[in-house]
């Protein structure tokens, strides 16, 4: 998304590069280009899915009405500012100033307990979108996002921002909660019915759950610290599955549904920049707190789990 000017007083005035709707337009059909890499994916509904939100991410008008509906949820809120939409107007969009220091300052200079609150604070409203207003920000980049003076987190940059509706929320949190009890089986039959296997492939638990266990490593803990090795140590263990394409391999059973598209992004970015961060606290417990279908089973809610660093 074009980066956007800012003028002190007046907010951030962003503006749409000319010629960006006509640029959406392929010369040529995507399918082909990607069927090669990912002989699994049903790849149509997955390139739709993709040209449409970056329709939404150009539409100045559907921004504004995200931006208000998360600054309306986030009112008064202790822990976070939404900037309130000033005006709209074509391709200008104007919002309330929002001083702070930049995330990427935090990365690069903030010290450990300056890194554990940016990161909580992000990881808490990635997940309480969803709950608060139905729709998750789905460009947890740094530069969206400001630590305040008083310790609340700013939050920029909406466009494109997903709808993510109760029945889904649901869905993700048990998907979640399968994961961190360990089941391969488990896994493999909601993996199923959820549409991210094959529902004719014959795939091996034990390998479904090695590659879903370490992702979910985060909330089966009461602390967890994220950090560069254990993305890098996690993005080659998911690449080698990827890449195996012999027959029977498990990446020839694979699917991503278009539903869950906008939210593994905002997830998957989000645990990029905790990351970055070196960020560690107690994900977990924002996960019972803000996905339905994680803890519903009481004996879950009050589990105990030890420490870890990665």
């Amino acid at each position: 998304m074009a980066r956007r000017p800012r003028r002190r007083g007046e907010g951030a005035v962003p503006r749409r590069g000319q010629g960006a709707d006509e640029r959406l337009q392929p010369d040529r059909p995507a399918e082909p280009l990607i069927t090669p890499l990912f002989p699994g994916v049903e790849v149509k509904p997955l390139v739709a899915d993709l040209k449409r939100r970056l329709e939404k991410e150009l539409d100045y008008d559907d921004e504004a009405r995200a931006q208000t509906a998360f600054h309306e949820a986030y009112a008064g809120d202790p822990d976070f500012v939404v900037p309130a939409v000033v005006a709209q107007s074509g391709h200008v969009l104007v919002t309330e100033w929002l001083d702070g220091t930049p995330l990427a300052r935090v990365i690069a200079e903030g010290d450990q307990e300056e890194r554990d609150r940016a990161g909580l604070l992000l990881f808490r409203f990635i997940l309480s979108g969803p709950a608060r207003c139905q729709m998750i920000h789905i460009d947890p980049h740094p530069g969206n996002f400001r630590l305040l003076d008083d310790g609340r987190l700013g939050v920029m940059d909406f466009g494109g921002a997903a709808h993510v509706p109760a029945e889904l929320q649901w869905s993700i949190g048990r998907l979640l909660r399968i994961g961190t009890l360990g089941s391969g089986e488990a896994m493999v039959a909601a993996a199923r019915a959820e549409g991210f296997l094959a529902p004719e492939g014959e795939v091996d638990p034990e390998q479904v759950a090695a590659i879903v266990s370490p992702h979910v490593t985060p909330f089966t803990r009461e602390r967890f610290r994220y950090s560069r090795e254990w993305l890098r140590r996690e993005t080659t263990r998911g690449m080698g599955v990827a890449t195996d394409m012999r027959p029977g391999a498990l990446a020839r059973h694979l699917r991503l549904p278009p539903q869950y598209m906008a939210v593994s992004r905002a997830l998957a970015s989000c645990g990029g920049v905790l990351c970055q961060l070196e960020a560690e606290g107690n994900y977990r417990a924002e996960v019972v707190r803000w996905l339905p279908g994680f803890a519903d089973d009481p004996e879950e809610t009050g589990r105990e789990g030890g420490e870890e660093t990665a």
